[in-house]
């Protein structure tokens, strides 16, 4: 209905330009011939007198065989008065005289031409006019053409506007079907992309888009409680496997005791597992305005190193500070501390004895970007093999170790997880590189963070 008002409204306003386009255009040209009539009159005059019958005549059978009906010529004097008039005159004047030059005016029904005759002539004026019947009833027929078409057009608008808006939203009909169809366990439907690069496509695209985003984070999410619940069942079914060992027969304080050592050992590497899924889930989300605080990366640097500098010694690795410049960065500085452990840690579990592990931490200033903190942690070790550095971030995920050369090395593959959820989560990035039998250089990059 929009669309047929709409229709109906620009169509009436055409046909009212129209009317009048066409109505200014016949005045026009019956201007033409009224000046066309003043200057053979002009013309007649210089020749002939205003009484001779000749003159008269002329003037006469013009007024009878003119095509437009009711055409007439006056003779006036200076003052205005008639001097002579053709048959077809009304007699009554019909418009004030303009002394001024030629005019046209319109008085009742008759387009009036008057001009003025330059000679010595009694004649001063001579007006002409024409009826404007003719006209009036071209623009009456025009006007019915029109008002046909219009009143056709009202007939035509809905149906076409119905047409219209039908083939317009039809592909977005078929997007709030496939859409209707969609669910958490079934997102491998796409909406259709008709390649018309219009508004509907770029929406079908953007729409896309999210699905793929939705779908991958779904799958992500689906194989993420898969492995945890994988990771959890191991130590549970250590401590029920102990548990009914304890249970079969009676055993001796000692033997007890062992058990329950075994027992509360699973239990701790229960507790280690539940610890970093929570640590990686609230590390997934951007960190929370009341837990970003500004706090010394330096700091940290030195106590994790600190930390963990006796445990190098027992496995006869270096661990070292080559440079710890004064920065300071605002979030969450329990999460900075668990990302320098698990690099540290990972460093020194791969690095064989003799082996060498540096960190870095270093401020960048560059006048074309924000200033970043950049820290690396490289180490001497076994290094990772191609493959396996594409994927190391991902939860869960752990090289195989029959080609680490140290299949004692444990964990549950949330480490590095960990620590990209927290960095991304400042803004930041992680990179890895490295080189199998050299070593491997993880690599930090975030912002300084002004409050």
């Amino acid at each position: 209905m929009w669309n047929a008002g709409a229709v109906a409204l620009t169509a009436a306003i055409t046909i009212i330009a129209i009317h009048q386009a066409t109505r200014w255009e016949l005045i026009g040209s019956l201007d033409e011939l009224l000046v066309e009539d003043g200057a053979e009159i002009r013309l007649a005059l210089q020749d002939l007198p205003v009484a001779s019958k000749e003159f008269q005549d002329e003037l006469n059978r013009k007024a009878i065989g003119h095509r437009r009906h009711e055409w007439f010529a006056k003779l006036l004097t200076a003052d205005g008065d008639l001097i002579w008039a053709s048959l077809k005159a009304p007699l009554k004047p019909l418009a004030a005289l303009n002394r001024t030059g030629d005019l046209f005016t319109t008085s009742e029904r008759f387009r009036l031409y008057t001009c003025r005759v330059q000679d010595d002539s009694p004649v001063r004026w001579i007006r002409i006019g024409a009826s404007m019947d003719p006209l009036i009833q071209e623009l009456h027929r025009i006007d019915r053409i029109a008002f046909i078409t219009w009143l056709m057009s009202l007939g035509i608008a809905p149906i076409l506007g119905w047409f219209l808006s039908f083939r317009a939203l039809s592909p977005l009909r078929t997007m709030v079907q496939t859409a209707a169809t969609l669910h958490p366990g079934q997102l491998g439907k796409r909406l259709p992309d008709r390649d018309a690069d219009d508004e509907l496509d770029h929406l079908a695209k953007t729409i896309n888009s999210l699905l793929d985003r939705l779908a991958a984070d779904v799958g992500e999410k689906h194989d993420f409680l898969a492995n945890a619940a994988h990771e959890l069942r191991t130590p549970l079914a250590a401590i029920r496997a102990t548990a009914d060992v304890a249970l079969v027969s009676n055993r001796t304080g000692d033997d007890y005791r062992e058990l329950v050592a075994q027992i509360m050992e699973q239990t701790d590497a229960l507790s280690g597992i539940v610890s970093q899924l929570l640590l990686l889930s609230e590390s997934s989300l951007p960190v929370r305005i009341e837990n970003r605080r500004p706090f010394s990366l330096d700091q940290v640097v030195s106590k994790s190193a600190d930390i963990f500098r006796a445990v190098a010694e027992t496995h006869n690795v270096s661990l070292k500070i080559d440079r710890a410049d004064q920065v300071k960065i605002i979030g969450n500085r329990d999460q900075w501390i668990q990302v320098l452990n698990n690099l540290i840690d990972n460093a020194i579990k791969y690095s064989p004895s003799g082996g060498r592990i540096a960190i870095d931490l270093r401020q960048i200033d560059d006048h074309e970007s924000q200033s970043r903190v950049q820290l690396s942690i490289s180490d001497t070790g076994i290094g990772i093999q191609r493959d396996d550095i594409a994927r190391i971030f991902e939860r869960f995920y752990r090289a195989d170790r029959s080609r680490t050369r140290l299949s004692d090395v444990s964990g549950t593959g949330l480490g590095l997880a960990i620590c990209k959820a927290v960095v991304e989560s400042h803004g930041g990035t992680i990179a890895c590189s490295s080189r199998l039998g050299q070593g491997t250089v993880f690599m930090i990059q975030v912002p300084i963070l002004i409050d």
